[in-house]
């Protein structure tokens, strides 16, 4: 259907693992049966057949938290057998920092799997952890075919039932809701949000489009509620469908990220219209030049992890360098904020900030 559609961007995409899983089991949190596993499998193929880059899983993510090892054993061997790439965002990336690290390294050893571990972040409070769970991925990236990708900025997005205790994070957001209006589910629900730093989060999309912009602890105060209470209330205003922005990441440690040779650079998020100062700047820009700054190293080495190196992984063939033969996709900044020209497969789409009505993009397959 996308090659018949006019695209403004070139376009690639992963087979996501909860998606299908929740259309198979009707949306119920459980195990798939024997049946639907082999289901799902074949759906699997058939993407992989119309040119899907892999398979994705947000282990973290209340969808798809609770899937155990076997399913994503069995799913991946067919990932591997078409020689794609698994992309994972791990089950645990604080607490368990270490052990998720382990999970999916064991994953793509059994299957000699390519595997990206995505949204790879330096939680502040969290960095001893996470540096001795890094050490194996230091050790055995090259061997495993394992890379992560990495957000160049301390602030990201997540969906705000993401802050529900994991006992509350079952099944469809109609479930988690029900627990929300439960007088006594929401007072325990409330004692898990106590010592979170609520001034720190904003939001950034919402159903009413009122809210996005505002700080939680504005909309608390807007409706005299305290902040832990004012979030809450945002949960069932929203249908647990806003998202939030947090500004917990280690800055100094998320930059040194960036220049492990194991690593791509990624943009956590998906491309929005801003409204009016809703969504932070993420200042990547400014970040890799700070990150020159630091290392001391060109900042064409950055680049190239946004670039060339991603294609050869990935396998998307002549692009990622300027090169004859190759598709032209550029971009020409005048300085670290502001897009003069976006050239898109030879054809200029952005010229001297405007868009033009060249609408070049195509479907991105192996």
């Amino acid at each position: 259907v996308l090659e018949h559609i006019r695209l403004g961007v070139n376009f690639g995409t992963f087979i996501g693992q909860s998606t299908i899983k929740r259309a198979i089991t009707q949306g119920e949190s459980r195990d798939l049966t024997d049946p639907e596993l082999k289901m799902m499998g074949a759906v699997i193929r058939e993407a992989l057949e119309d040119g899907a880059l892999g398979l994705s899983t947000g282990l973290n993510f209340a969808h798809a938290r609770q899937t155990p090892h076997k399913e994503i054993h069995e799913l991946t061997k067919i990932i591997a057998r078409h020689g794609k790439v698994y992309a994972t965002h791990l089950r645990d990336d604080h607490d368990e920092f270490e052990r998720s690290i382990q999970e999916t390294l064991a994953i793509a050893k059994t299957n000699d799997l390519k595997t990206v571990i995505t949204h790879l972040r330096v939680y502040k409070g969290f960095e001893e952890k996470i540096y001795h769970g890094l050490q194996s991925l230091h050790t055995h990236w090259e061997k495993l075919h394992c890379r992560a990708d990495v957000n160049p900025y301390t602030t990201y997005t997540f969906p705000i039932y993401e802050l529900l205790p994991v006992w509350a994070k079952h099944g469809r957001l109609e479930d988690m809701l029900r627990l929300l209006k439960n007088r006594t589910h929401r007072e325990s629900i409330r004692k898990t949000l106590v010592n979170l730093d609520v001034s720190a989060l904003q939001i950034v999309n919402a159903p009413h489009h009122l809210f996005i912009g505002k700080t939680v602890e504005e909309f608390a105060t807007n409706r005299g509620l305290d902040t832990i209470d004012g979030l809450i209330e945002l949960m069932i205003g929203t249908n647990l469908r806003a998202q939030l922005s947090y500004n917990d990441i280690n800055e100094e440690q998320q930059l040194k990220l960036i220049d492990e040779p194991w690593t791509f650079i990624g943009s956590n998020t998906a491309s929005r219209a801003r409204l009016d100062d809703a969504l932070p700047s993420t200042r990547v820009f400014e970040l890799f030049l700070e990150h020159e700054k630091i290392t001391k190293k060109p900042i064409e080495q950055s680049i190239k992890k946004i670039t060339s190196i991603p294609a050869i992984f990935f396998n998307i063939k002549n692009r990622g360098v300027l090169k004859e033969g190759y598709y032209a996709d550029l971009v020409v900044m005048q300085n670290a904020v502001n897009i003069e020209h976006v050239v898109i497969n030879g054809k200029v789409a952005l010229n001297h900030r405007k868009l033009t009505p060249t609408r070049c993009g195509i479907t991105l397959k192996e």
